[in-house]
């Protein structure tokens, strides 16, 4: 019996593998895996807005989200801004050049999914996306 945690893994797991290929095959951008997820993250839910947010749903430490969000912001890939409700909250959003680097990343990732799951039919992927909608919808509570 799967429970979330071994799921929540399995998320992790395939996320690095992903970031990993993804860095070989961008290296002209000298971005790290995490620093990849970061926008990954931020691009595909626009809800995630702090490091706070990202360091929970990547599963990684508070000092590498940090260390990387900074990267980003300093490569002009991340702009920040403070929240005029709490001052102490920072929210991250995606710069244009951030942008056309997710852009290029999804161009990749297409390929990457192309070869990953080209011997898994049609109706494999269907079930497994209505399976995974209805065990997210539970958590919409």
């Amino acid at each position: 019996f799967m429970n979330i945690e071994t799921m929540m893994n399995y998320f992790s797991q395939i996320r690095k593998y992903y970031a990993n290929i993804l860095n070989e095959y961008m290296k002209d951008v000298k971005l790290s895996s995490n620093e990849i997820s970061i926008l990954i993250m931020l691009s595909n839910n626009q809800s995630i807005t702090t490091s706070a947010q990202l360091y929970v749903l990547l599963g990684v430490s508070k000092g590498l989200v940090s260390r990387s969000v900074e990267h980003l912001i300093s490569s002009g890939y991340l702009l920040s801004k403070r929240d005029e409700d709490d001052r102490r909250i920072v929210h991250l959003y995606l710069s244009e050049e951030g942008q056309q680097i997710v852009c290029r990343i999804n161009k990749e990732v297409t390929k990457i999914n192309e070869k990953l799951l080209a011997d898994i039919s049609e109706e494999e992927i269907e079930q497994m996306e209505k399976t995974m909608t209805k065990i997210i919808d539970r958590f919409k509570l």
